[in-house]
């Protein structure tokens, strides 16, 4: 069984790979300092590990240093989705490999063919969480700006008002979910705990070391709070500008930021689990 192959990004020969910098090789362990795991590694993996940490190293190099440790493609791919699961895999691509990797990618949709994204980890800052949410928030931006093109072209309302909704909505959903995980990364901060923003595909959060179920619980609720603090102004100021279409925006972003809570996913995860331990510790 290989249960982190699945996990392994689209790589090319090119592409330029190395460990994060929050994690470190202690021997045959991986420690990652901003989390405080420990994960303990086979040892055929520790060739990888050290061509890794000493990289960049081009893939094609390490998939060569791998066959002569005795490591076969399978097991590499193993490795590699667990870095990348762990937000520890860095890849480099240069710009000539962009189109070969555009190629790889249409063909193997066309054969069925899935990669996970490459989960994308950096310390976080103000700057990098605003960085990860846009990237993670393209595919809405994207369809967005094809929407209101197509409602203009079509005359279902006029140019300017579908400009006027499309950029209401982007301004109000990126706005607030910057806030949300700003406050997240603030109370963080002031509390002095190592934190990292991770994007993988459309997602993107925070990762910091577990701390005791109340700070926890306050960390989880904080979140939707500002988020939804921030639409429930956004949509004061549109009620006063006499703007129904922004207050329904402003509507369905707090709905969002709501949805955050539910047990199953992000923020209301996190809740559900604080509270489990809490009820454990007692």
């Amino acid at each position: 069984m290989n249960p982190f192959a699945s996990y392994c990004p689209l790589l090319l020969d090119a592409d330029m790979l190395y460990l994060s910098g929050s994690l470190t090789i202690q021997g045959r362990r991986v420690y990652d300092t901003t989390v405080g795991a420990l994960h303990c590694i086979q040892p055929a993996g520790t060739t990888i590990l050290a061509a890794l940490g000493n990289g960049p190293i081009a893939f094609a190099a390490l998939r060569h240093a791998s066959k002569n440790a005795g490591v076969d493609d399978t097991q590499l791919s193993d490795l590699l989705g667990f870095l990348n699961v762990t937000g520890g895999l860095i890849r480099r691509r240069p710009v000539r490999a962009h189109a070969n990797a555009c190629k790889q990618t249409v063909r193997n949709l066309l054969l069925g063919t899935r990669y996970k994204p490459l989960y994308v980890r950096r310390r976080a800052t103000p700057l990098s969480i605003t960085k990860h949410i846009i990237g993670a928030s393209w595919p809405i931006i994207t369809l967005s700006i094809l929407t209101a093109g197509l409602a203009a072209a079509g005359g279902v309302l006029p140019a300017h008002e579908c400009l006027f909704i499309c950029g209401a909505w982007l301004s109000i959903f990126i706005s607030s979910t910057f806030l949300h995980e700003l406050s997240h990364y603030l109370l963080l901060r002031h509390n002095h705990i190592p934190t990292d923003v991770i994007k993988h595909g459309f997602r993107c959060g925070l990762l910091h070391r577990q701390q005791l179920p109340d700070f926890e619980i306050k960390t989880a609720l904080l979140g939707p709070a500002a988020g939804s603090v921030w639409c429930i102004l956004c949509a004061a100021v549109s009620f006063g500008l006499h703007q129904p279409s922004a207050i329904a925006i402003c509507g369905i972003v707090l709905l969002i930021q709501a949805l955050s809570l539910v047990p199953w996913y992000g923020d209301g995860m996190s809740l559900q689990a604080a509270r489990r331990q809490k009820r454990y510790d007692q």
